[in-house]
């Protein structure tokens, strides 16, 4: 807090919603991102909130593992940190038809291997990991933005070839299917109280 009893700008971003993935304020693994998600965009409501309780701890062992991190993030030289961020935003530029790998690799002059490595240290995910969650973001976003896409359609937008594999990470991810998700960020664009 500061001193004068306001958040921080970033903080009040986040959790207004104004500020989308954790990741752009510092270095996160995808384990912590995705428990931040859920925290700032919680599905529940009522007595399931103890799901957020368990979250918020689930997130301080998270934070915990981080200071042990860090370390592992200063021994990248910064040409290859400058490397590994072009390829998670080259990643980013198209969710449908992204690079393999190998091509990815090439174009931001790393091997498989140390791209993946780079990722890991950097934002706690594999190439194919980091490539799940940005996708599984913006249907999340899509869903609250009141997208009138079909979750097929959605689903091909993203990249998913079958809507079911799209339906099963989503639910795994953020613990409800995108169609409840879409119900409820429909109920409260319209004012109405989660869960009734």
């Amino acid at each position: 807090m500061l001193t004068d009893g306001r958040l921080p700008t970033v903080v009040s971003r986040a959790l207004s919603g104004k500020l989308d993935d954790l990741a752009e304020m510092a270095p996160i693994s995808g384990a912590l991102r995705a428990t931040s998600q859920l925290l700032l965009r919680s599905p529940y409501a009522g007595p399931m909130q103890r799901f957020e309780q368990a979250k918020v701890l689930e997130l301080l062992v998270h934070l915990f593992d981080r200071f042990h991190a860090q370390s592992d993030i200063k021994v990248m030289a910064t040409a290859g940190l400058a490397r590994v961020r072009l390829a998670r935003d080259r990643l980013l530029h198209d969710l449908q038809m992204p690079p393999n790998l190998q091509t990815l690799a090439l174009h931001v002059g790393l091997s498989p291997k140390r791209l993946n490595r780079g990722l890991q240290k950097l934002y706690g995910a594999t190439a194919f990991e980091f490539l799940r969650d940005a996708r599984l973001d913006a249907a999340r976003a899509a869903l609250e933005a009141g997208s009138p896409l079909t979750l097929k359609q959605l689903a091909w937008e993203l990249g998913y070839g079958q809507v079911t594999n799209f339906i099963t990470a989503f639910r795994r991810r953020f613990a409800v299917s995108p169609g409840a998700y879409r119900s409820a960020a429909s109920r409260d664009a319209w004012g109405y109280e989660s869960g009734q």
